[in-house]
């Protein structure tokens, strides 16, 4: 198989995942990673193939909900950014898992990554991307959840006490 059918079967797959028709996105998907794995020395543009079916493999489990498989998936991003030195690639992978960790409510754990994802990003090849805006705007937006919840709980305690001496607020 050639880039061109590759790109095809991208673009088959990219169709079917908006069409939500996940069992053909599925099969797609396989059938596009066995024939990439095929390949025995990996150009740039077959990466890049690759990167963009796992990313999409990554967004199909987590939409069907399966969290950690999509962990797998964008740690294979990373992988794939090291082994190739492209690092908004590492970037993207971090980015996500940080996602997925603020999606299953683990803000800790988000927050590292997203961070983890932020310093990638800091490097001078990156100054005032778009990329460095998104992950910007997604440690700010987990931040607030992360405040949020303290002040829910904070309140709930507050609520509590209030309760325990006859006030009602």
């Amino acid at each position: 198989m050639n880039t061109s059918e590759l790109e095809r079967l991208l673009k088959e797959f990219d169709t079917a995942i908006k069409s939500r028709e996940l069992t053909s996105a599925s099969d797609i998907s396989q059938r596009l990673l066995s024939e990439i794995e095929g390949f025995s020395h990996l150009n740039q543009n077959l990466a890049q193939i690759k990167f963009k079916v796992l990313s999409a493999i990554a967004r199909l489990e987590e939409a069907c909900g399966s969290a950690d498989s999509a962990i797998e998936h964008y740690l294979d991003l990373i992988e794939l950014g090291k082994e190739h030195e492209q690092f908004d690639w590492k970037a993207e992978g971090f980015k996500q898992i940080g996602l997925v960790h603020c999606k299953l409510g683990d803000f800790e754990r988000a927050s590292l990554f997203l961070h983890k994802a932020l310093d990638i990003l800091r490097l001078p090849e990156f100054e005032n991307t778009v990329e460095l805006a998104d992950i910007l705007k997604s440690i700010v937006l987990l931040k607030r959840k992360i405040c949020e919840q303290e002040t829910q709980s904070l309140w709930q305690e507050a609520a509590e006490i209030y309760n325990l001496h006859g006030i009602e607020i």
